[in-house]
């Protein structure tokens, strides 16, 4: 948890720095055989997020990720699904809306 904490910090901080804004940082401490809604793709920090911030709508909100449970989360939730992989494999845009090589690219592209 310490060091998850001094990540978050980092990158809260880089992010301010680029004038940007994090107004919570969720995540879950449970393992996969957990089998906890916190864990993804279960939407259980999800729809904690929404409790916390009324003004959330998931169908307006993009989904990020470079895993298979990430793109299945969104899909869950109704969210755009962007897979970020080097890998071009055809097959994952089946599971995405967008795909592309690198976070950065994406960037470039919004």
């Amino acid at each position: 948890e310490e060091d998850l904490r001094i990540i978050h910090d980092i990158m809260i901080s880089g992010i301010e720095e680029a004038g940007g804004r994090i107004n919570k940082i969720y995540h879950s401490p449970h393992l996969e055989r957990d089998d906890s809604s916190l864990r993804k793709p279960n939407t259980g920090m999800a729809l904690q997020a929404q409790k916390d911030f009324t003004e959330i709508d998931f169908e307006k909100s993009v989904m990020v990720g470079d895993g298979l449970h990430d793109m299945e989360f969104g899909r869950l939730l109704g969210m755009l699904r962007v897979f970020i992989s080097p890998d071009s494999d055809p097959s994952n845009l089946e599971l995405s809306d967008f795909q592309f090589k690198s976070l950065t690219s994406f960037a470039k592209e919004c």
